[in-house]
């Protein structure tokens, strides 16, 4: 039987706020809630120096009438086939967690240009059981070690790059880069710098609407835009230079919500307009889809001193629509 990495799994759950953030063309206006305790506990573990940081509140996307079929018809055992399917359901006989149903919340933070990242996984889990089940695995292409007293498993792909995953205790996994992961697992035992001391970027995450629910911020976004320049995604994001992302899950629908803070020589108006003409012509080509036209015709753009803020809410109807293909 031929080896197998830890990465495809987590790989999975580590895209979810990449993914959730693209779909949010949109954003509200202010900050509707501090953030929560194991929110505060995971920036005091994140990197100093993250350039991207984002949280996904999973247990709350599961439990919308909205949100929570959508998630289910992208991760669940019975969407999957084959050998990836036969090893995941071992994995949850023998251990008791479920990747896809357990984890409650989800961090990451990164550095995108030096290929740096880490992420949090909370959830309540049994470490002795996952630690016995990955030691079991004659074909698991990773290494067990301790470092802090903490069981890390590490593998290493041809090109010589490190992914570690750590049981740091029964709520907590941390998986990422090696030295990332060392890292948590340093300011977990000594304190030290950390992502809630950066004061620019708490700044801007100061500016996620839904902090309880799901976020996405980067930081001097201009650099992948310059490096993506003839890409559309960016025809509008490139004039901006800190972004933050961020979703509201209810019942009815998600409300979308887009912070972006322009460079300094942009003038916030002109990237405003830019938007509403994207807005228009997104219009043009929804007339018949009369729900998606709706969700068009309720999208606010506004500019506000330096920056310029989006708000929208995709109804249930739409994203069951969008589910359903």
């Amino acid at each position: 039987m031929r080896p197998y990495s830890l990465r495809p799994g987590l790989s999975v759950l580590l895209a979810l706020p990449l993914l959730l953030g693209l779909a949010a063309c949109t954003s509200p206006s202010e900050n509707t809630g501090a953030f929560a305790l194991t929110t505060r506990g995971a920036l005091d573990l994140l990197p100093a120096d993250a350039r991207v940081v984002g949280h996904l509140n999973l247990a709350e996307a599961r439990d919308s009438d909205a949100i929570g079929p959508l998630y289910d018809a992208g991760f669940n055992l019975e969407t999957m086939t084959g050998e990836g399917a036969a090893r995941i359901e071992d994995f949850v006989a023998q251990t008791g967690f479920d990747l896809f149903d357990d984890i409650e919340r989800l961090y990451v933070a990164g550095d995108p240009e030096n290929a740096r990242f880490v992420a949090l996984m909370y959830a309540e889990y049994d470490p002795i059981r996952i630690d016995a089940y990955l030691q079991e695995q004659a074909d698991v292409d990773a290494e067990r070690t301790l470092y802090r007293e903490t069981p890390v498993f590490v593998s290493t792909d041809s090109n010589g790059e490190s992914f570690s995953f750590a049981l740091a205790n029964d709520q907590l996994m941390i998986a990422g880069t090696g030295s990332e992961v060392r890292s948590v697992l340093d300011r977990m035992a000594d304190g030290g710098s950390s992502l809630s001391g950066n004061t620019s970027m708490m700044a801007l995450l100061n500016n996620a609407a839904h902090p309880d629910d799901a976020w996405f911020a980067v930081r001097d976004l201009t650099q992948e835009a310059q490096l993506n320049a003839n890409d559309d995604l960016f025809d509008v994001s490139r004039f901006m230079e800190h972004v933050v992302l961020s979703a509201g899950f209810g019942d009815e629908g998600l409300d979308l919500v887009l912070f972006g803070q322009t460079a300094a020589e942009t003038n916030p108006g002109d990237v405003a307009d830019l938007m509403r003409g994207a807005i228009s012509g997104m219009r043009m080509s929804a007339k018949d889809e009369p729900e998606l036209m709706r969700t068009l015709d309720g999208v606010k753009v506004r500019e506000d001193r330096d920056a310029v803020r989006l708000e929208a809410f995709v109804s249930e109807t739409l994203l069951a629509e969008m589910r359903n293909g």
